[in-house]
């Protein structure tokens, strides 16, 4: 019962930060880029690109809502940092890429930018992708080394960073 207790803490929790935070990163702020002069240039995708952007955005979310289960069940612990997992995480999507949370944004932001044909969206998903290698690099990498030592380092050298691909165990 309290395990199950947890559980649903965790889960909940993970549902704050994602409202919060990813939730502010793929809708709120290029709601409001759209609205803006940013996304007032706009490209007609047409139907294909239109369709790509769409199935992109459906995958963010779908890899997301995969690796944020991962944290939970696997991990003991949420995406935010106010309360990370106990336990390494190397199952479920966190098998193919180190980073799945962090690419899953990326990719739903580069869907809406298809999607909508917005030169700004996809610049601001590059932009992104720039942001969070430079923190994956400073500051996440070094402290999963320090925190679960040569098993992270045996991950490390395992899964990739970025460009998933099925490995394994």
């Amino acid at each position: 019962m309290t395990e199950s207790r947890s559980r649903s803490a965790l889960a909940a929790r993970t549902f704050a930060f994602t409202v919060l935070v990813p939730g502010t990163i793929v809708i709120a702020v290029p709601w409001l880029m759209l609205r803006s002069e940013l996304g007032a240039f706009r490209i007609a995708p047409g139907p294909i690109l239109a369709l790509a952007g769409a199935l992109a955005f459906v995958a963010g979310a779908l890899l997301y809502a995969s690796a944020a289960r991962e944290f939970v069940s696997a991990g003991h612990g949420t995406p935010s940092t106010i309360g990370p997992p106990d336990r390494l995480v190397t199952t479920g999507p966190y098998g193919w890429i180190r980073n799945p949370i962090y690419a899953a944004v990326v990719l739903a932001v580069v869907g809406e930018g298809l999607f909508f044909g917005s030169p700004s969206l996809l610049g601001f998903a590059l932009m992104l992708l720039g942001l969070l290698h430079a923190r994956v690099v400073v500051v996440e990498e070094p402290g999963l080394a320090r925190r679960f030592g040569d098993g992270y380092e045996r991950y490390r050298s395992r899964v990739p960073r970025w460009l998933p691909r099925r490995t394994s165990s």
